[in-house]
């Protein structure tokens, strides 16, 4: 289907995904520029570039764009969850923790799963 449709978001965010795990930071850059061009707005594409800059050792172009992301929509709980990693990896562990507890009070499955993975993230049991 992602040949058919280049255009289809959630094939471009597990692109962009994917080639971060894999190591393609080109490659997971360039999916989400493309969600960029559909839509300027996509908090998601600001933070998913912020993991990957954070991952690169780019901290503080990853701390930006997280920021960037949540500028856009300050309640998406995979953006708050990107600047938590953003605000522990640039040591601002207030801002993390806050961030974190704000995570745990929205109280729903997706806001829990990522301030749980933040939190394997933060404490070593996972990777970025």
């Amino acid at each position: 289907m992602f040949k058919i449709n280049v255009s289809c978001l959630p094939a471009l965010q597990l692109q962009a995904a994917v080639q971060r795990k894999l190591g393609n930071w080109d490659e997971s850059i360039k999916a989400c520029e493309h969600i960029l061009d559909i839509n300027r707005e996509a908090c998601y594409a600001y933070s998913s570039m912020a993991r990957t800059r954070l991952k690169q050792k780019k901290n503080q172009l990853g701390l930006e764009l997280a920021m960037q992301g949540m500028s856009i929509d300050s309640s998406d709980a995979y953006s708050m969850a990107t600047l938590a990693l953003a605000c522990h990896i640039n040591n601002l562990p207030a801002k993390r923790d806050a961030l974190l507890k704000a995570l745990q009070a929205k109280g729903d499955s997706s806001a829990l799963h990522y301030r749980q993975r933040a939190l394997d993230i933060i404490e070593q049991k996972e990777s970025l």
